[in-house]
């Protein structure tokens, strides 16, 4: 139902949560939406546990959208940082355990269980792309849940492991969230399948245990290369910086400011070399506070799960009226029929 024929791409606005977004219509800058045109905006995930899916409204017609503003990033005089802090949180839900406590907002499905002596051991894969060479400090959070209050203090003893060795043995006690958080050396770590362990000795005196894992994350110091022809990286340190980003297998490759991502910026001039058989950008930016940098390849861009038309109701107009409202499970459809 959309007007293509007559549609001008200047007048798309696209809105989420009530905030106008910015958007960059790819094409030859005149007032036909034409073939192989196309609209571009920075999607996020939606963090609810009602819904998987985050919906943006996309008007057209009237005045001017919001468009992308965009800045230099041509390579120039700069240091070239070596990696950047980079954060991967690993989680699965499998378990809905309603008792968990917390507000209305918790959202309350568990990755696992650890529940001696029947299961001691909860392990878990996980895959990381290329690290930082070198000598590096990495974090390990696990977010865990104890569901045992016995009179014996403490309740839970757990030990947990990162690809076999041990970087945490700790005690706790009562139903309670616990938030394990410790570092170690990056060494541990390695491309490609790592696992982490969470196990329960047993031997407080009670006899038993039972802790959920909700979540894991690692932070380490990755190294500045594409994964899937994607890069997504934040950096904080203040200064002027030359960014060389490695990995590429396309040439088409381009680079955007998401630390607002309702007001993303196009980063224009990057240079892109072949590196044997892959490819390589450069780009330079200047860095006041923490900035989040996209780059990828125009063939890592993603479409919309589903597009629907609007179809505006009546249901808010004055003529419609009832006496009341049944909502009833169609097994008694019937029987709630002559009411």
């Amino acid at each position: 139902g959309l007007p293509v024929a007559t549609l001008e791409p200047g007048t798309f606005k696209l809105y989420n949560m009530g905030q106008e977004v910015a958007i960059h219509v790819e094409g030859d800058g005149d007032a036909s939406f034409e073939d192989g045109e196309y609209l571009l905006f920075y999607g996020e995930e939606l963090e609810s546990k009602y819904t998987a899916y985050n919906v943006y409204w996309l008007t057209y017609g009237g005045g001017t959208g919001k468009p992308m503003a965009s800045r230099s990033g041509a390579p120039s005089t700069g240091t070239t940082p070596l990696s950047h802090r980079a954060r991967q949180r690993v989680e699965e839900n499998n378990y809905y355990i309603a008792f968990l406590s917390g507000d209305e907002n918790l959202e309350r499905f568990v990755w696992d269980y650890v529940y001696p002596p029947e299961k001691p051991t909860s392990t878990k894969t996980f895959s990381l792309p290329p690290f930082a060479e070198g000598s590096h400090e990495g974090r390990l959070e696990v977010r865990m849940f104890g569901y045992i209050d016995d009179p014996i203090d403490p309740d839970h003893h757990t030990q947990i492991y990162l690809n076999g060795t041990l970087v945490e043995d700790a005690t706790w006690d009562g139903v309670t969230w616990r938030l394990a958080d410790v570092k170690f050396s990056q060494s541990l770590l390695k491309v490609g399948e790592n696992t982490i362990s969470v196990q329960c000795p047993n031997d407080t005196g009670v006899g038993k245990d039972l802790i959920y894992v909700d979540w894991a994350a690692l932070e380490f110091a990755r190294a500045f290369a594409a994964a899937g022809n994607v890069l997504a990286f934040r950096y904080e340190q203040a200064g002027t910086w030359k960014y060389e980003v490695g990995g590429f297998t396309t040439d088409k490759i381009v680079v955007f400011d998401v630390t607002d991502p309702k007001a993303v910026v196009r980063i224009i001039g990057a240079t892109v070399t072949p590196d044997g058989t892959a490819y390589s950008l450069a780009f330079s930016d200047e860095v006041d506070s923490a900035t989040d940098y996209w780059l990828g390849g125009t063939s890592a861009f993603l479409n919309p799960a589903s597009i629907e038309s609007d179809k505006p109701s009546n249901l808010g107009s004055t003529a419609n009226g009832a006496d009341y409202i049944i909502v009833s499970h169609v097994a008694f459809g019937t029987a709630v029929a002559p009411l």
